[in-house]
């Protein structure tokens, strides 16, 4: 085989008058040529590759147990995260846009749904899972228990998940992945709209129109109070002098007829007793802060026939001394 000189490219005859290892026509050294060759020229390591092992794919066995206990899964977490979305929503709702019968009503069964519904969800996680009647009992029981329902909770929500995820699906903690609780935008918006909630209820002034009527539903003005006194109601009035809202309470006076008797009506109706008989009444207003709300209180006393004889203007902060 002919050798081919690394530096001038002669090519080796067969008859030649040097060495071997010399080149006849530059007389260099092959291997030196060689050596500083491969020194200049990069290494090339050939790695080898690597084996792409892939997990194996379990296909998703979807059947009547399996969509029972995603059914489950979801009444349970419904029944968990309803009433803090209807406690912050409620708070925006105006005052007095329920009545307090309606309400309680309404309270009443909505208590009884939000039980009911992650019960149902239990049970039927339970039974597609294929666990006892005793282990249904002793969830639904213990489920009714303060504290104790929250290990029932996870409990129920674990064994959904293992059995999900046994039968092919992608699950996360709140049951399959493509289920929107599992969802960040889920959670995002929740978010919003909850601290939403509770920033503007704790932040608006409560109109005093709505605080006014919600005081009459519950009161039902006219009532007595004792013999010498009776209530007439309380309604919203504007202070032209100081430029804002009043709620006006009016009082009349049963035993007291002639008009002129002001002096010694303020003698037995002193400051502190109106305000005694003004805020308890007052107090029944859910939302009273003292802070935020943005009117003042009015006392007027009148005798029978509708004469002023006292009147009293006071701030809202000072109820605060007479709330239970």
């Amino acid at each position: 085989m002919s050798i081919v000189c690394g530096k001038c490219a002669h090519v080796r005859g067969e008859n030649e008058n040097v060495p071997d290892w010399q080149c006849p026509a530059c007389g260099v050294a092959y291997n030196k040529v060689k050596k500083i060759q491969e020194a200049a020229s990069p290494q090339v390591t050939q790695q080898p590759a690597k084996s792409s092992v892939s997990k194996p794919v379990v296909e998703v066995d979807e059947n009547v147990e399996t969509k029972s206990v995603i059914i489950g899964q979801q009444y349970m977490l419904y029944g968990v995260l309803l009433p803090f979305v209807v406690a912050f929503l409620f708070a925006l709702l105006p005052t007095g846009f329920l009545s307090p019968v309606l309400f309680l009503y309404g309270l009443g069964i909505f208590a009884i749904f939000i039980t009911v519904l992650p019960i149902v969800g239990i049970v039927k996680i339970l039974s597609a899972t294929g666990r006892s009647t005793f282990s249904k009992v002793l969830h639904v029981v213990g489920f009714i228990i303060p504290l104790v329902n929250l290990f029932i909770l996870f409990s129920a929500n674990t064994k959904a998940n293992t059995y999900l995820k046994h039968h092919g699906y992608d699950v996360g903690a709140l049951g399959p992945r493509e289920n929107f609780l599992n969802a960040p935008k889920f959670y995002g918006i929740l978010f919003i709209c909850l601290f939403g909630a509770s920033y503007v209820k704790t932040n608006k002034a409560t109109n005093p129109v709505d605080v006014a009527k919600s005081i009459n539903a519950q009161i039902k003005a006219p009532v007595a109070i004792g013999d010498e006194l009776r209530f007439d109601g309380v309604s919203s009035i504007r202070d032209t002098v100081n430029q804002r809202d009043l709620l006006l309470y009016k009082y009349v006076l049963l035993a007291y007829d002639e008009p002129n008797l002001s002096y010694e009506m303020g003698q037995i109706f002193s400051d502190d007793m109106i305000k005694q008989i003004v805020c308890p009444i007052q107090n029944l207003h859910k939302n009273l802060t003292g802070t935020k709300e943005k009117y003042g209180l009015r006392a007027n006393l009148y005798n029978k026939d509708q004469a002023l004889i006292k009147q009293l203007d006071f701030e809202l902060v000072e109820c605060r001394a007479y709330r239970k």
